[in-house]
């Protein structure tokens, strides 16, 4: 009955309700859409690229299948006990550099090699903290609906990848490689979206596993509830290892134009950008009036302002109402 696809939808949008669950959903389903897309593209490019039977494409993608397992195994051992989506964020633009490599060296043999298994390393670690947030932050009342709903759209996922293959192929009479290529421009567009809707979640895994590794920040007399810091004029450094002291906050940045587009305000859910063109006195009150909300719902707030100007602005701002400011 056709019934069951307003179940679907009715599942999909009470996972809407759950803060990232429903882009974990579309993740899983981004990975068999393009899984069935490699597994199906692959024999015609080792065919037409590589000058393998179709036999040997077959033994080829048994390469991206090692890949996924190993990929799966390592996400775990990365993870440990919690879910980090950040490593999915992360992994998803090593596939879209796979997919574009497998299609600028098509004729090289060993780099099609290293790129197949990268892709299943990639794969795996893609894959593992999405279907482990799906179990674990589904609603318990409403965990198998879920599941049943997630399963569905990466099914549907397969779907799209035989279309897509028929169309660029059969249809529009590509390559192999350029079916490739395509896939990895997708892959890096939803690499960069998923990236910022999950941005509360990239940062600070990001913060903690790679680039604390590099630089460091002590705390003195680290506040132990939510408050407002206002950080010295482009001190992005400190801005992004904050993250990994204070997972929950939101970022105020003041920035030029080419960061005040709107899109990246809009993608980026724990970042708000103020724009110089229109930086005054009485738009800094407003976002400091944003920003103790924000932090009335349990985040820490951080203002990286341009320059020392800046920065007195909005402490003068700060004067107008009592929420206090930490320098």
């Amino acid at each position: 009955s056709p019934l069951f696809l307003k179940e679907i939808y009715k599942t999909l949008s009470l996972s809407h309700k759950r803060p990232h669950l429903l882009w974990s959903v579309f993740g899983a389903a981004y990975f068999l859409f393009i899984g069935g897309f490699a597994q199906l593209n692959t024999i015609p490019y080792a065919m037409q690229s590589l000058g393998l039977s179709e036999v040997g494409g077959g033994y080829l993608f048994l390469l991206t299948a090692i890949g996924i397992a190993v990929g799966s195994f390592l996400a775990g051992k990365i993870s440990k006990n919690r879910v980090e989506i950040g490593l999915s964020c992360i992994a998803s633009f090593f596939l879209s550099l796979f997919f574009i490599l497998l299609s600028l060296f098509s004729h090289s043999f060993p780099v099609a090699v290293v790129c197949l298994v990268g892709l299943g390393l990639a794969g795996g670690m893609f894959l593992i903290p999405f279907e482990a947030f799906i179990q674990l932050k589904s609603p318990e009342q409403n965990r198998g609906q879920v599941i049943a709903a997630s399963n569905f759209t990466s099914f549907v996922g397969v779907l799209f990848a035989s279309v897509f293959l028929y169309v660029v192929s059969g249809k529009l009479g590509f390559s192999a490689a350029f079916g490739f290529a395509t896939v990895g421009i997708l892959t890096l567009i939803f690499a960069i979206v998923i990236t910022g809707r999950m941005a509360r979640l990239f940062f600070p895994f990001f913060a903690n596993k790679i680039y604390s590794r590099f630089f460091s920040i002590e705390i003195d007399n680290q506040p132990h509830k939510p408050c407002v810091l206002l950080l010295p004029p482009q001190d992005f450094r400190t801005a992004l290892l904050l993250f990994s002291f204070f997972p929950h906050q939101h970022l105020f940045v003041v920035g030029k134009s080419l960061r005040t587009f709107p899109f990246i305000e809009k993608l980026l859910k724990n970042i708000h950008l103020i724009s110089l063109k229109k930086a005054s006195l009485a738009l800094f009150v407003l976002f400091l009036k944003k920003a103790q909300k924000i932090q009335k719902n349990g985040f820490y707030i951080i203002f990286l302002p341009d320059s020392n100007q800046r920065k007195e602005e909005i402490a003068k701002a700060n004067e107008r109402f009592s929420s206090p400011l930490l320098y």
